[in-house]
């Protein structure tokens, strides 16, 4: 990655118009994320963005922030669900929809 600042020209005739500090990713949908060192962009968004999302059992519906406050207070990755206090839930585990249901009461 290059540290051109603002303002300066490219190579190509063009301008640099601002830096990337960070890129985050958030593969559970309404859950923190983590930064990675590069991304993916498809026609679809970003690979791995969002893949995931806790389903309301009774409703059938996705599960939002906007229900389920805590969900914010989570972090998600491709794999796992990180509670706050530390807790780790393998998405791909047996219990795994009965610990997070009873984080989410």
């Amino acid at each position: 990655m290059s540290s051109a600042t603002a303002g300066t020209p490219r190579s190509d005739g063009g301008e640099v118009v601002g830096s990337v500090a960070a890129v985050w990713r958030y593969p559970v949908k309404s859950m923190q994320g983590s930064t990675v060192e590069a991304i993916e962009v498809t026609g679809s968004g970003v690979t791995g963005d969002r893949t995931v999302a806790l389903v309301d059992a009774v409703t059938g519906r996705i599960a939002s922030a906007k229900r389920f406050g805590r969900i914010l207070e989570a972090t998600g990755a491709d794999d796992a669900v990180t509670l706050p206090d530390g807790t780790i839930v393998a998405l791909g585990a047996a219990d795994a929809a009965e610990r997070l249901s009873a984080w989410l009461g």
